[in-house]
């Protein structure tokens, strides 16, 4: 009779296509009421995020259960190991699913202390700030406005709320397969327990649980800034001008929004690339460092105006603090 601790058990499947359906009626009941009562994508947004914030005590009671699990297995093959014969396991074996048993028993304690080790705080410590206004007040009729509109509607539940959560799940996802991975203490390369890939999947993961303050270090490595400017000042002061500004903050608030989600898939690809994936080293990087100046273009065009322009009457933005005109 095979042993139901073994690892197959956990790729069964039928266990697998089980523990789905489980995960999406949990969702499907809770986000049931919320969406009906929808009028906006922003409210579509704020909604969603309101209505998946039990998945995480979801998932630590899923983990509290798979890490009994864990340390049962762990326990009879350390048995097995004291009492020898053909199908005796290795000490290492035993020991290994018994710490991934324990970590995921006491998976908030392992986060916590990721968070610690990374950003030498909490979670949501060190965030970036937005210098300047995060919604305005557009007239028109015209496309500016629309373009306001949307971005004031949009940008705050995404920005604010459902990015940042969904980075925190995923990290949250990606530190318990890293996990298992040192529990199962299977693999070959990048994907076994002291791989590459192992070690790696925890770093990413800490990067993705804390955004906010990745993106404060990556500010600063760029521009040596810890502020993302928003309030665009033209130096030619038309009738025109105030409308142009606000087109123009509406557009550079949503390249903050392209520029966090290119650095969220540069991390995506990191993973991919230290598990031997397709993905390349230079292709996350470039998603990461070019999603870190479009989340700051405004601070961006103002470098490149300074380098490739000599004569000041020729600035289109007012450099910080009112001079570069």
């Amino acid at each position: 009779m095979p042993n139901p601790m073994t690892r197959n058990s956990f790729y069964n499947p039928a266990l697998q296509a089980g523990l789905w359906l489980l995960v999406g009626a949990f969702f499907m009941l809770q986000a049931g009421p919320a969406f009906a009562q929808s009028h906006t994508l922003g409210e579509v947004v704020r909604n969603t995020y309101t209505d998946i914030l039990p998945a995480q005590s979801f998932l630590s009671a899923i983990c509290f259960v798979l890490g009994v699990w864990y340390c049962v297995g762990g326990i009879q093959m350390l048995r097995s190991t004291g009492e020898g014969g053909q199908n005796a396991k290795p000490l290492s074996a035993s020991l290994f699913k018994l710490c991934g048993g324990a970590a995921l028993i006491a998976l908030p304690f392992m986060v916590n202390m990721m968070m610690q080790s990374t950003t030498g705080g909490g979670l949501g410590q060190r965030s970036i700030s937005l210098s300047g206004d995060s919604a305005r007040s557009f007239s028109g009729p015209g496309l500016d406005e629309a373009m306001g509109r949307f971005v004031t509607d949009f940008f705050k539940p995404f920005m604010g709320y459902a990015l940042p959560y969904f980075c925190y799940l995923a990290g949250l996802i990606l530190l318990i397969r890293g996990i298992q991975r040192l529990a199962n203490g299977d693999g070959k390369g990048p994907t076994a327990p002291g791989g590459f890939g192992s070690w790696m999947i925890f770093i990413i993961s800490a990067g993705l649980m804390s955004l906010g303050y990745l993106m404060n270090i990556l500010q600063g490595s760029l521009f040596g800034v810890n502020e993302l400017y928003a309030n665009v000042l033209l130096c030619d002061q038309s009738p025109l001008s105030d409308r142009a500004e606000d087109v123009l903050w509406a557009i550079f608030q949503f390249l903050r929004i392209v520029g966090y989600i290119s650095v969220v898939r540069g991390l995506f690809m990191l993973k991919t690339h230290a598990d031997g994936g397709q993905a390349s080293l230079m292709g996350a990087s470039t998603h990461i460092i070019a999603g870190g100046m479009l989340a700051n273009v405004y601070y961006f065009s103002d470098v490149v105006q300074r380098t490739f322009v000599q004569d000041a009457q020729y600035f289109v933005f007012k450099g910080f603090g009112g001079g570069g005109c």
